[in-house]
């Protein structure tokens, strides 16, 4: 068998292969799963699928296959099942490897990654992708709670992902694209996208290089199919752990007043932001957007220098007010321009202590 043909298929499920420290524990975490079509792997969080043409039915270790096939010395090896091993041929070399089979492993063997029952069927893409990697940036990543360190996602007249880290939140609001029948009425109104499973999904995008995908959601579970037959399945967490709906967190962030201000920057802000976040190498770096008579100053003290940007804004009435920024949100602001192709940013005052970002796209 090529190599190249068997690497791909494994490198992409191994992303759902445990460590070997759960071998003894749960011994099929660690594997790689053959029913002789496909190639898949479970974790506990997560299970990918790929297409996989190998004569084999069962699970075999897989840090140790994988290591062995991706340090082949020749182009092609073979392999060849006796009994309960499997026997690796590279060029002068011979691995062997046990052989689990379906009856022994202690659970249900997963014939089929992804058999769900869809509630609703959506078209993906660029888009979706890369709202996905702003809002889990913004995730609390400290937080062991799954509703925290993941990213909760709403369906209704249009696709909402947000997450917060307690001290920002970021939301991220897109058109859906459904596909097929849709039983909206059946669906939860917040679901939670687990951190493993958005990382994951991420990863996968990454590496397959496609440009659209489809995501099913049923009661329990997510399964993103993408073009070449690879599916990504998660489960979503257990119905004890409730979602944030996005009113109650954001009331929880931020104290609104009536004299909110806005100001629409003009071109440039985000190169302000660009340069900023060079100068932003921990959090004990300062940040501050000052608005004046003039317009808005963005500032920041860091450990390698500093730097400061004016920027002309037309309001009428501007109160001269300092406001901190957490330097997180300076370093991470910076992709929404780049991945979401954003042409214009409005700077909200909210009272006295908080502000925040507005963005829109071009388009």
């Amino acid at each position: 068998m090529d190599v190249k043909e068997l690497l791909p298929a494994l490198s992409l499920t191994g992303m759902a292969v445990a460590p070997k420290s759960f071998y003894e524990a749960l011994p099929i975490l660690t594997c790689y799963c053959f029913d002789g079509e496909h190639v898949w792997a479970f974790n506990d969080s997560v299970s990918i699928s790929s297409p996989c043409d190998v004569p084999i039915d069962g699970a075999v270790p897989g840090e140790l296959l994988f290591g062995a096939i991706k340090n082949a010395r020749s182009k092609t090896i073979g392999l060849d099942l006796k009994g309960d091993t499997l026997v690796v041929k590279s060029g002068g070399s011979r691995f062997k490897f046990p052989v689990f089979r379906p009856e022994e492993i202690p659970f249900v063997f997963p014939k089929e990654v992804g058999d769900i029952k869809i509630l609703v069927k959506l078209q993906i893409g660029a888009k979706f992708f890369s709202a996905l990697v702003q809002c889990l940036q913004f995730s609390d990543t400290q937080s062991g709670k799954l509703n925290q360190n993941g990213v909760t996602m709403r369906l209704h007249k249009s696709l909402t992902l947000y997450s917060t880290n307690r001290v920002s939140i970021t939301r991220m609001l897109l058109v859906p694209k459904y596909v097929g029948k849709k039983s909206m009425s059946k669906l939860p109104e917040y679901l939670i996208l687990t951190r493993e499973l958005c990382k994951t999904a991420i990863d996968m995008y990454k590496a397959l290089k496609v440009k659209k995908a489809t995501m099913s959601i049923g009661n329990d579970s997510v399964l993103l199919e993408f073009p070449g037959g690879e599916k990504l399945l998660g489960k979503f967490p257990p119905d004890h752990i409730k979602p944030l709906p996005f009113r109650k967190t954001i009331k929880s962030l931020l104290k609104y007043s009536n004299d909110d201000e806005f100001f629409e920057i003009p071109e440039g802000f985000d190169q302000s932001v660009k340069q900023a976040s060079l100068f932003v190498s921990n959090l004990n770096s300062a940040c501050s957007l000052v608005r004046h008579k003039k317009g808005i100053t963005l500032s920041v003290e860091g450990d390698t220098g500093s730097m400061w940007d004016d920027h002309p804004v037309e309001a009428k009435r501007i109160s001269e007010q300092e406001v901190e920024i957490d330097p997180r949100l300076v370093a991470k602001t910076l992709p929404f321009s780049e991945t979401m192709a954003i042409s214009s940013y409005w700077v909200v005052f909210k009272g006295k202590n908080y502000l925040s970002f507005v963005t829109s796209k071009k388009g």
